[in-house]
């Protein structure tokens, strides 16, 4: 047990102590800290660290029943001694203290120590097996581990008899000493899922624990061959899908092969192997064939230790022409252009004419071929260009080719991406004076030259300023600069032109004070293709005071004028009559008379 190699370790350690004399002193050890009711209990003790001195040590047991005496041994100074406690003096659970009190000639030294005893827990035991669920394929071998947990660590290494039950009888089970638990498995095992039950029986005491057993098929899959034949013109490319299926088992890897093909003709698999289920492409390239035929070829799949073929019939046609598209994809932002080579060659002698088209163009996408119809061998180009307004997407143009009863197609890739615009732009400020008609009408206004860039620039394009004026006011309100009025006004759209820099710039005579906005707006058929934030700027009106103050000052000018008038007809009117007669030319005057009205003389 764990306690005897406890004394062990103690006793080792002992004889490293040092052996200093320590008058007084008995170290006392028990084997362990812990007893079951019934054990032997041993004993160490040791009387100070010098040899030479000798006397007796009594050992005393202080237990729940009581002190005791559990006897004398004669002793000598700096030795280690074992005394050994039977189970009839630890009978009862609880608390113990073992005292040790050693009589010399001279003096009396003593020394403890404590330990606990616990009543026996009766036997038992439990079965745990891991993994809880195993897979095998059929044909294989599952391995588990067993352990057992003991109701107590003495009973530790109490033989078990295992037992499995419920399995398919084509199962065997074997346990190991060590635990490990086989089952294996037969050709002949159903596959599916097995609960099974694990036994256990040891000192009349049976215990039980389950586990799962999943048996799976062994693998297998399905070869097939699209389509299982096809016809082909020289010069061209035939495609078949190879798809491999998992019919059953684990998936392994499955390589793809082919036989049979005429030498002029090359092959590829893209794939070429791969974990079913899966798809492969198998491509014949006929450019260098110059046959004629019907052949059958056979497309071959290995993995997993099995082999499956399929076979395909493939007719080869001459006198046909061939197409071909470059790049065969692009993509573009609006408003951008790309040009695509469309290349159309004679096979077998073939010289009719064909002839081009192209569908699936999306809407506000336009395409233009420098060549739609001709003999072949020749190149036309297709432009394709992306308009403004053009729908962001993946798109699939079919060039389409036509001629002497044979058609043939060719795809594009075509992505449609959004070309992202950007307009700023600010209004700078003249101020002046607006003309009108009255004084009243005067306005101090602002012409807000609104000038801003597009960008990436669109030469010739409109952009759309939107102005948002204030609420309009009455001539007296604009007088009256401190009346503010609620309300919305008028929204003033005007278009200009973007210059090939992407500038543009607009001039606006503004007829009301207050607070305006203005924005910019890029459309393209009605949609909105950018669009700036809103810019602010005010126009103003002069003070009112200003205007009384210039009123006054006309007003007073006008009055000096009309009194010097005056004050000239009084002058005038006070002469005597003999005054009344021209100085010069002698033609009579009227009262008030500033001038003469026959020869112009002035009347002083």
């Amino acid at each position: 047990m764990d306690k005897y190699y406890s004394v062990s370790l103690v006793l080792l350690l002992l004889a490293f102590l040092p052996s200093a004399e320590a008058a007084g002193i008995v170290d006392v050890y028990t084997s362990s800290t812990t007893y079951y009711t019934g054990d032997t209990v041993t004993i160490m003790f040791q009387a100070g660290y010098s040899t030479g001195v000798f006397g007796t040590a009594e050992i005393f047991v202080i237990g729940p029943a009581g002190s005791a005496s559990a006897g004398t041994v004669s002793i000598e100074t700096g030795r280690m001694y074992t005394f050994t406690l039977y189970g009839s003096a630890i009978s009862f659970p609880g608390f113990y203290t073992v005292k040790v009190v050693v009589g010399l000639a001279d003096d009396v030294w003593e020394g403890s120590a404590s330990f606990q005893v616990v009543l026996r827990v009766p036997f038992d035991f439990s079965l745990t097996i891991s993994p809880s669920v195993a897979t095998v394929i059929r044909g294989g071998t599952a391995k588990y581990t067993v352990s057992a947990t003991f109701s107590d660590p003495s009973y530790t290494g109490t033989p078990i008899t295992l037992k499995v039950t419920d399995l398919d009888p084509s199962i065997t089970s074997t346990v190991t000493p060590a635990g490990e638990l086989s089952l294996k498995t037969t050709a002949t095992t159903p596959p599916g899922t097995y609960v099974f039950t694990l036994s256990g029986t040891a000192q009349g005491i049976t215990r039980q624990t389950t586990a799962t057993l999943v048996v799976e098929p062994p693998f297998e899959y399905t070869l097939t061959v699209s389509p299982s034949s096809a016809t082909v013109n020289t010069g061209e490319k035939a495609k078949f899908d190879v798809v491999i299926s998992l019919a059953g088992g684990n998936p392994e890897t499955v390589s793809l092969g082919l036989s049979g093909l005429p030498a002029e003709i090359t092959y590829a698999f893209s794939p070429s192997s791969g974990t079913p289920t899966f798809t492969s492409t198998l491509t014949l390239d006929l450019a260098a064939v110059t046959l004629q035929g019907t052949h059958t070829f056979t497309v071959t799949a290995a993995g997993g230790g099995l082999t499956k073929t399929a076979d395909v019939t493939l007719t080869i046609r001459e006198k046909d022409f061939s197409l071909n598209v470059t790049p065969e994809s692009t993509s573009l932002k609006q408003t951008e252009t790309s040009t695509f080579r469309i290349d159309v060659k004679p096979i077998g002698g073939f010289d009719q004419e064909v002839a081009l088209r192209v569908s699936g163009m999306p809407e506000g996408v336009t395409s233009k071929f420098s060549t739609t119809s001709a003999k072949p061998p020749y190149i036309s180009v297709l432009s394709v260009e992306i308009g403004l307004s053009a729908k962001e997407g993946d798109y699939t143009l079919t060039i389409e080719a036509e001629g002497g009863g044979i058609a043939h197609t060719a795809n594009i890739s075509l992505k449609v991406e959004k070309k992202l615009f950007t307009i700023s732009f600010s209004p700078s400020f003249t101020e002046k004076i607006s003309p009108t008609d009255s004084i009243l009408f005067a306005v101090l206004g602002t012409k807000p030259n609104v000038s801003g860039t597009l960008t990436p620039p669109l030469q010739g394009k409109k952009v759309t300023l939107l102005y948002q004026s204030p609420v309009e006011k009455t001539p007296l309100e604009e007088l009256l600069s401190f009346i503010q009025k609620e309300g919305e006004g008028k929204t003033i759209s005007r278009e200009v032109t973007v210059g090939s820099d992407g500038s543009f710039a607009d001039d606006l005579t503004a007829w009301t004070s207050g607070e305006w906005t203005v924005k910019a707006v890029l459309r393209d058929d009605g949609n909105v293709i950018a669009e700036s934030g809103a810019q602010h700027f005010t126009i103003k009106t002069y003070p009112v005071v200003l205007i009384l103050v210039v009123a006054v000052i006309i007003g007073a000018a006008s009055r000096t004028v009309l009194n010097r008038r005056k004050t000239k007809q009084k002058a005038v009117s006070g002469l005597p009559k003999t005054l009344l007669y021209c100085p010069k030319c002698g033609a009579s005057l009227t009262t008030g008379d500033l001038f003469c009205g026959s020869c112009g003389e002035r009347i002083k």
